[in-house]
């Protein structure tokens, strides 16, 4: 409240369900703020992309005069977090602002140097020049992120097979020169071994994840996974991985 008047609504994202029979005519501006997560702090909501979706369709209705501003600190692996791969976003890195979604999306990776100045000559600024919080806090440099594993695929890779999920396709190629095992967005798209790893990723002359038992492909990843010498070609393609191996362990 401001003055007696009302000036906005403090909502947390856990009630978005509860807000989709509410109108909220009079909103204009909707303001996400500490969005990206800390590693080990806390942890995002299960299908959080679509949760978000939906708040914002709520609000909005059927309506074009509304703003919304989505802020987070440079955490590690923002470009992972829900609302970046909901929308396949990415990170202005050779540009501070990037458009997307026929220009209703702009991503800005701010680096505001009048900002930086007069936080480096408070008593916190003083206090920690020089260290990794400097960097994070008043140079908006991501932290922790890990390129353990990132390797582009050598030129005697042999293709093994492909997976999709989240409607992309990954190919996972052997180099027996090396012992290393690469997944990269290059496949052989006329190859019988195509596995689509959920349900929604089905395609015509695709097999479901399932079809894995009655191969050796699956199993022989997850061997050279577990002895180190499975390598990405992006972040991006190393989380897929991880993410994928979780649901094989939940559901085996």
């Amino acid at each position: 409240m401001i003055n007696g008047e009302v000036f906005g609504y403090a909502k947390r994202l856990t009630e978005a369900q509860d807000l989709k029979s509410v109108s909220f005519d009079d909103i204009t501006t909707i303001i996400f703020d500490e969005y990206g997560i800390e590693k080990n702090k806390r942890y995002y909501l299960p299908n959080e992309g679509m949760t978000i979706a939906g708040l914002f369709d709520s609000v909005i209705r059927n309506r074009s005069d509304i703003k919304i501003f989505i802020l987070t600190n440079a955490v590690a692996d923002i470009e992972f977090s829900p609302l970046f791969t909901f929308f396949n976003l990415t990170l202005p890195y050779n540009n501070d602002i990037k458009l997307f979604k026929k220009n209703t999306i702009l991503v800005q990776y701010l680096n505001n140097e009048e900002f930086r100045k007069e936080r480096k000559e408070t008593l916190i600024g003083r206090l920690m020049e020089g260290t990794a919080y400097e960097d994070y806090a008043f140079n908006n440099q991501i932290q922790e992120k890990n390129n353990e594993f990132l390797e582009k695929k050598t030129g005697s890779s042999k293709f093994n097979f492909a997976f999709i999920y989240n409607k992309e396709v990954y190919g996972v190629w052997n180099d027996f020169k090396n012992g290393k095992v690469y997944v990269s967005e290059d496949y052989e798209e006329k190859s019988p071994f195509i596995f689509s790893i959920t349900l929604k990723d089905s395609r015509p002359n695709t097999m479901l994840m399932s079809a894995f038992q009655r191969y050796d492909f699956w199993k022989q990843f997850l061997k050279y996974f577990k002895l180190g010498v499975v390598c990405y070609e992006s972040q991006k393609i190393k989380k897929v991985v991880y993410e994928i191996i979780k649901l094989y362990n939940s559901v085996k």
